[in-house]
């Protein structure tokens, strides 16, 4: 499958799809399933999604959880310092891009990242 070219820092967006893709796996539940997808919805945008079928959240942290040190209280066997998501959706926004949830307790979530493609910027950059 070919998505096309588009001018992004691999090393930026690889910490936000690990960011996405640990926290998928950790908030996970046995047995769950993590899907990573990316598709073009048009010559200017690409879409990635990371879905899972693990505990979800309730529709009350939804608004907070992009919020840098926001962690949701209950379980405490699973660490973490309440930055991943917050860094995640920092580099989304540096490449003028947007990131949502989409979550319901019990059934699972999915991260939605939408990234503009500069070709132009792109060609220029591997014609230099």
């Amino acid at each position: 499958m070919n998505l096309g070219q588009a001018s992004l820092d691999k090393d930026l967006l690889r910490i936000a799809l690990n960011n996405l893709l640990s926290n998928a796996i950790k908030y996970n539940r046995p047995g769950g399933e993590v899907v990573l997808s990316a598709v073009e919805v048009d010559d200017d945008t690409l879409e990635i999604r990371v879905r899972d079928t693990g505990i979800g959240m309730s529709a009350e942290h939804l608004p907070h959880i992009f919020d840098k040190h926001y962690r949701i209280v209950g379980d405490s066997s699973r660490s973490g310092h309440g930055l991943g998501l917050y860094l995640a959706r920092q580099i989304v926004e540096l490449h003028h891009g947007t990131i949502k949830v989409q979550s319901q307790a019990g059934v699972g979530t999915e991260f939605i990242l939408r990234l503009r493609k500069i070709p132009a910027l792109y060609q220029e950059g591997a014609n230099a």
